[in-house]
C-alpha cells in the first residue's frame, strides 16, 4: 500500500497549510512545510516502510466559532525491511494542531509535528 497527499483533505481552504517539525525541547521548527503539494514528499518518505502503527493516545480539541485548536499525542512505529534485516524505528510524537471550518466542514490549517525519543531496533 501507498501513502498520498492527495486522498487527504488537507489543504482545501484558501488558508495555506502548514506543516512544521520540531523536537522537544527545541521551539524552532526543523521543517517548514507550506500547501498540500509540499506533504506530498513527506508522504512518499513513509514508503519506504513495509509497515507503519500510530497509537494514538490523549487529544485536547478547544472550539473558537469556526475555528480551534487541538493537541494530540501518538506512539508511531515504522517497520522497514533491508534484504534479511527487519528494524522498527519508534518515535513519541506531539502534533500542535489548527483547525478552521470551511463549509460545514473541519479542516487543517496548520500542524506542528514535534517529535522526540525516536529510537530503531532490529524486529
Amino acid at each position: 500500500m501507498s501513502i498520498s497527499a492527495h486522498g487527504t483533505s488537507a489543504g482545501k481552504t484558501d488558508e495555506p497549510l502548514r506543516r512544521e517539525g520540531g523536537r522537544y525541547g527545541n521551539p524552532t521548527p526543523t521543517q517548514h512545510l507550506h500547501g498540500r503539494a509540499a506533504l506530498a514528499p513527506v508522504f512518499d518518505e513513509l514508503n519506504a516502510y513495509v509497515a507503519t502503527m500510530h497509537f494514538n493516545g490523549q487529544s485536547t480539541t478547544t472550539l473558537d466559532g469556526e475555528r480551534a485548536a487541538g493537541v494530540a499525542y501518538c506512539l508511531a512505529h515504522h517497520v522497514k525491511v533491508d534484504g534479511p534485516e527487519r528494524s522498527m524505528m519508534t518515535a513519541a510524537i506531539r502534533y500542535l494542531d489548527a483547525f478552521v471550518k470551511h463549509d460545514g466542514t473541519w479542516y487543517f490549517s496548520e500542524r506542528k509535528l514535534m517529535g522526540g525519543c525516536p529510537g530503531s531496533r532490529r524486529s
